[in-house]
């Protein structure tokens, strides 16, 4: 096969990037995730037998209830309607590629236009592209569109990103040679402002913020910071929790150029990692339009003045010269769009705004319970469905571990605490067994 690489041509790209072989250079990459099979090489089998061998690896597996899983960084439980499931199992969905004949895919493409219009809705932004990989990829995404617009090869990120965005971020921008600023958080150091000025001054393409945080909190002067960082000529980039936006000010109420959010935890399982939802949105602005990546759909009228549907931007490689493209995205997770579409949809806007009411209450209610367990928060801004919590004198990590010995999921463990995450199954009585067993656990993990 001739597209393949010939064996010399592995070994001198493996010599260049200072590996020996294939096993190591994966292992760098995959370190502690690559599995050996047990006994050595997998032997011949038949299909059944096949079959038994992988249900035997699948019970290696820890399965979580749901309303014991209490972390939540951009992938949780979600609840899923039957009707949704139904509906995207249909063909019409289930068997639909990349529509590139808009006018042989009617169905699909109204459907993408009605997923734009419900996260225009809630982000407050007048357009929404149908849609990207995951919400890490358009957190990249948003800032490579702030470099292509405003120019400067330096943006700021807040430290207390969550390593997976940070990560991926780190990925995409060292290709494009962008240079990364940390800013303190502003919830958890209130003189944050002022640092973040000083950066400003130096030339920036954008400021990301998120809100809520990775920790949880909701920064209360966030329309002075998005003025500050327009005040200077950049992008104010908000990564958001599509939950919080029924009830929170959405992040076109509070400044935001461009928007973006992880769209799982609005209807979509949790896949052993995927496939996941990226939301991209921005301001009405064609300066901002132009340099989206991905596709956008739009309505238009026939010549006989029928409604019909097509697609009015297509900036990626698939579509016009690879120079030229805006992004190298090659799908677009439309079936997951979808998904999330359905599932929202079903909920309607009055169940929306009661689930995250209900997510709030049942945050603040869990963090006073865990205050009576001699627990305290970083920070004291408001938050919505998430929190951290510090416990003097505890060692976080043994805690962490005793939590999942009880089969909890039990937070992410940072610098600044237990950052906990309230997600669609938890109740009263999940939340009061949970704090309860932290107050079990906490008297024997005292580091003193």
């Amino acid at each position: 096969m001739t597209f393949l690489p010939s064996p010399s041509d592995v070994e001198a790209i493996l010599n260049e990037l200072g590996f020996r072989d294939l096993d190591s250079f994966m292992e760098s990459i995959l370190g502690g995730f690559i599995s050996e099979i047990p006994g050595g090489d997998l032997p011949s089998m038949d299909q059944p037998s096949l079959i038994r061998y992988m249900e035997g690896l699948s019970e290696r597996n820890r399965v979580y209830r749901p309303e014991k899983v209490y972390a939540g960084w951009g992938v949780e439980p979600a609840f899923v309607y039957p009707a949704t499931r139904y509906l995207v199992s249909r063909g019409e969905f289930l068997t639909s590629y990349t529509p590139y004949q808009p006018e042989m895919s009617q169905g699909m493409l109204q459907a993408l236009y009605e997923y734009q219009s419900v996260m225009a809705e809630l982000l407050g932004l007048e357009v929404v592209n149908s849609s990207m990989y995951d919400g890490a990829s358009a957190l990249a995404e948003a800032i490579l569109l702030a470099y292509r617009v405003v120019g400067h090869p330096r943006v700021l990120l807040p430290r207390t990103l969550p390593p997976h965005l940070s990560r991926v971020v780190d990925t995409y921008l060292y290709g494009a040679g962008l240079e990364i600023i940390s800013y303190d958080d502003p919830t958890i150091n209130s003189d944050s402002l002022s640092m973040i000025e000083s950066l400003l001054k130096d030339g920036v393409s954008a400021l990301v913020i998120e809100f809520p945080s990775s920790l949880g909190y909701l920064y209360e002067d966030v329309n002075k910071l998005a003025d500050l960082v327009h005040s200077y000529g950049a992008l104010f980039i908000v990564y958001t929790d599509l939950w919080s936006t029924p009830i929170v000010a959405p992040p076109g109420d509070i400044g935001a150029d461009v928007a973006v959010a992880e769209g799982q935890p609005m209807g979509l399982y949790m896949g052993a990692g995927g496939p996941l939802l990226g939301v991209f949105a921005v301001r009405g602005e064609h300066r901002l339009i132009r340099s989206m990546p991905g596709r956008l759909i739009g309505e238009t009228r026939t010549m006989d003045g029928d409604r019909a549907y097509t697609m009015i931007l297509q900036t990626r490689e698939q579509h016009i010269r690879r120079a030229n493209a805006t992004s190298n995205i090659c799908t677009n997770e439309a079936l997951s769009a979808v998904q999330v579409l359905v599932n929202i949809l079903i909920m309607g806007r009055g169940g929306l705004v009661n689930k995250s009411l209900e997510m709030m209450e049942l945050a603040h209610r869990l963090a006073d319970m865990l205050e009576r367990h001699g627990g305290s928060q970083p920070s004291s801004s408001p938050f919505h469905r998430r929190f951290t919590m510090a416990f003097e004198g505890v060692d976080l990590n043994r805690l962490y571990d005793r939590l999942r010995g009880m089969d909890y999921l039990p937070g992410n463990v940072s610098d600044y605490g237990l950052s906990m995450n309230i997600n669609f199954f938890h109740t009263v009585e999940a939340i009061e067994e949970f704090a309860s067993s932290v107050g079990v656990v906490i008297e024997d993990v005292q580091t003193g």
